[in-house]
């Protein structure tokens, strides 16, 4: 063997030595969660709403290459400046089905990510969400961190009986996690009852940066709701150049804290200009496939060979029969070819390089063109 010149061989040593830096806390790499989200299922069911998870739907998943499922089970808010949080049976899923989706998603060799969260009515159609929740007293404000706790400890309780093997203490509520010490106080809390590993998924746009309880955590919790372009028909090069936009400071976070990055929720609709606001919804939007699974391909490709990387949770999958995206433009990737796309990198299990087959989708328009190929596996 040729002995290395003393050049090359401090070269080495300097990738080496950043590559370690780069890793939370000098560690190896997290094991990837190869997420997605699962929606929505109540008890009793609404229009169009199932109670249960359909096992087929669920075994399909697995053949994707699905490792992880998350299961958001809900608690009312009447308005966003009352610290009334209601939490009952009556409101989302029961326990009894809770357990039997939970069982469902462990038999077919799935782990479970659960993440209660809060919902008021004042949220639909996008009027406000989770960042206008605000009290207007210092009294208020511990009535509402009281009802919190009572909250999501009894979801903690619930994670920790049925085995679930990640939880999140909360998402999106920017005016909230200012308040340092309550949350702190709220994850100890938490600790006491649940045994597994703590996230909370942060809202994209400034929240992720202003948290100052990563430490208290097991994750860096991120709700990717990026905007990557301002165009309609970004090429894959620009949405990549749109996420080299939002990488230092996600980086930098990780480097800072010693905590890997999971990405809780990131989605894009199969519309043209699904990368500029991915959380904004209008039926109306003009079907595009291939830029929804552009889009994805994007996500991989920036962050799947992170060593601070932790994985991701796609927003999301109808798991229950029969699901048919009608309008051709929901977020789900079901039947669509971002599904393969999806495919590709999560089956390459232990494997964080690129998946060697590149495909590139053939019809940006067309729903029918991509159902009548679509494989049911059952």
């Amino acid at each position: 063997m040729r002995p290395l010149r003393a050049g090359r061989f401090s070269a080495l040593l300097l990738l080496g030595i950043s590559a370690f830096l780069l890793r939370p806390g000098g560690k190896d790499p997290p094991p990837l969660q190869r997420g997605i989200a699962v929606g929505e299922f109540h008890d009793p069911p609404g229009p169009g709403y199932p109670t249960i998870l359909d096992r087929g739907e669920l075994i399909k998943l697995k053949r994707l290459g699905v490792t992880h499922v998350q299961i958001i089970p809900f608690a009312w808010q009447p308005d966003p400046t009352s610290p009334t949080i209601e939490i009952g049976e009556d409101l989302t899923q029961s326990d009894r089905r809770l357990l039997k989706s939970v069982s469902d998603i462990h038999a077919v060799g799935m782990k479970v990510m659960l993440k209660p969260q809060l919902w008021s009515k004042s949220f639909s159609y996008g009027k406000q969400w989770g960042g206008d929740i605000a009290m207007q007293s210092k009294a208020q404000w511990e009535e509402w961190f009281e009802n919190y706790t009572r909250f999501i400890t009894t979801y903690a309780e619930r994670a920790e009986a049925m085995g679930i093997e990640i939880f999140s203490v909360g998402l999106e509520l920017p005016r909230a996690t200012r308040h340092e010490q309550a949350w702190r106080r709220i994850i100890a809390e938490v600790r006491k009852r649940y045994h597994g590993p703590l996230v909370y998924g942060a809202h994209w746009e400034g929240e992720f940066r202003t948290i100052t309880f990563w430490d208290a955590l097991d994750f860096i919790g991120i709700n990717a709701w990026f905007p990557l372009t301002t165009k309609g028909d970004a090429s894959l090069e620009e949405l990549e150049a749109g996420w080299r936009r939002w990488l230092p400071a996600i980086e930098n976070l990780a480097r800072k804290t010693g905590k890997p990055v999971l990405f809780t929720e990131v989605g894009y609709r199969s519309v043209r200009g699904a990368g500029k606001s991915p959380w904004l919804w209008k039926w109306e939007d003009p079907v595009d496939l291939t830029e929804q699974a552009e889009c994805y391909e994007s996500v991989f490709e920036t962050f799947w060979n992170q060593p601070w990387f932790a994985g991701l949770y796609w927003w999301k999958w109808y798991a229950f029969p029969n699901f048919r995206d009608d309008y051709g433009n929901d977020h789900t990737p079901q039947g669509k070819p971002a599904e393969q796309i999806m495919a590709r990198w999560y089956r390459s299990q232990g494997v964080r390089s690129s998946p060697t087959s590149r495909s590139s989708p053939t019809s940006r328009s067309s729903p029918t063109s991509w159902d009548a190929g679509r494989s049911h596996e059952r």
